[in-house]
């Protein structure tokens, strides 16, 4: 997603930040990592590692 692109959606995606719990991830990469498996139609656990853990990407996906 380019910087232009991620401008457009950044506050549909951006959540604020609790005090407690664990801190954030970028949902920049969060999304990317959606549209991966949405263009790969690839399996949640074949996400790559670039985009973090595919439970965390898939629980944002499945919210």
């Amino acid at each position: 997603m380019t910087d232009d692109q991620w401008e457009l959606v950044a506050d549909l995606v951006e959540v604020e930040r609790k005090e407690t719990g664990r801190p954030l991830k970028d949902r920049r990469i969060i999304l990317n990592g959606i549209f991966w498996i949405l263009r790969t139609d690839a399996a949640w656990r074949d996400l790559p590692d670039r985009f973090g853990k595919w439970q965390t990407v898939y629980d944002h996906f499945n919210i």
